[in-house]
C-alpha cells in the first residue's frame, strides 16, 4: 500500500514539473512574439511650421476627379520638375503660377481641393536623411488616392533647391506613401510640396493635384 502512495505521489510530481515546463515554453513563446521590433518610420509632425489654419477651399464645391479626364503631360502640365529634388517650380507663400498658398501644419486641402493630404516625418535636421509619409483621400468621399505616385518637390527659396537624392516612393497601403530619403541643406524654412498623378496634365477634375507645405529644419 505504501509502495502504491509513493509510486502515486512520484506521478503526480513528475505531471506537474512537466506541466510547468509546457506553461514556461508558451509564455516564453507568447512574449517572443508580442515583444517584436516596434514600427519605425515617418510618424512625427515636429517638423510641421504652426500657422493660420488651411481655409482655401472652405466654401467651394468639391471637385469630383475624374480618371478619364487624364491626359498625357511630360512637363508637369507645363511647368518641369526633377523628381530627385532638384529645380523648383515656384509658389511660396503667397502662391504663384499654376500653385496656391503654401500652408501651414501637417494637413489641408490641395491647391484645386480635389484632396485632403497629411504629412508626416522622421526627425528633420539639415543635411540628414529624411522620410517623408504622405496620406492622400478624396475629398468627395474621402476613399484613399490610390496608385497616384507622387513625389516631392523641395526648396527654401528660390535660388535654394534641395539636393539630390536617391529618392524612392512606395504605396505601403492605398493612399498612404512614403517618399525618401529627402535631404535639406541648410536650417530654415522650406517649401515641400506634394505632386499627384504628374504623369497627367493639370485640369480642372484630372487626377493630377499639388499641395505645399512649409517645413522647419534644424
Amino acid at each position: 500500500m505504501l509502495g502504491s502512495m509513493n509510486r502515486l505521489t512520484l506521478g503526480l510530481s513528475a505531471l506537474l514539473v512537466l506541466g510547468s515546463s509546457v506553461f514556461i515554453a508558451c509564455s516564453s513563446s507568447t512574449g517572443s512574439t508580442s515583444g517584436g521590433t516596434a514600427p519605425t518610420g515617418a510618424q512625427s509632425t515636429a517638423a510641421a511650421v504652426a500657422g493660420a489654419a488651411d481655409t482655401h477651399c472652405a466654401g467651394k464645391p468639391v471637385v469630383v476627379v475624374d480618371p478619364a479626364a487624364c491626359t498625357a503631360s511630360e512637363t508637369d502640365a507645363g511647368h518641369a520638375h526633377d523628381e530627385d529634388a532638384g529645380d523648383h517650380d515656384g509658389g511660396a507663400e503667397e502662391g504663384g503660377g499654376e500653385h496656391g498658398t503654401t500652408l501651414h501644419g501637417s494637413e489641408g486641402e490641395d491647391d484645386e481641393c480635389k484632396y485632403h493630404v497629411r504629412w508626416t516625418s522622421s526627425p528633420v535636421t539639415a543635411n540628414g536623411d529624411v522620410t517623408l509619409a504622405v496620406v492622400a483621400t478624396y475629398r468627395k468621399d474621402s476613399s484613399p488616392v490610390a496608385a497616384a505616385k507622387p513625389y516631392a518637390e523641395i526648396f527654401l527659396d528660390d535660388t535654394t533647391p534641395g539636393p539630390n537624392t536617391p529618392v524612392t516612393t512606395a504605396e505601403t497601403s492605398p493612399g498612404n506613401y512614403t517618399i525618401g530619403p529627402v535631404r535639406f541643406s541648410k536650417a530654415g524654412k522650406w517649401t515641400v510640396r506634394f505632386h499627384f498623378s504628374a504623369d497627367c496634365a493639370d485640369g480642372e477634375t484630372s487626377p493630377h493635384g499639388h499641395v505645399a507645405f512649409f517645413v522647419n529644419v534644424l
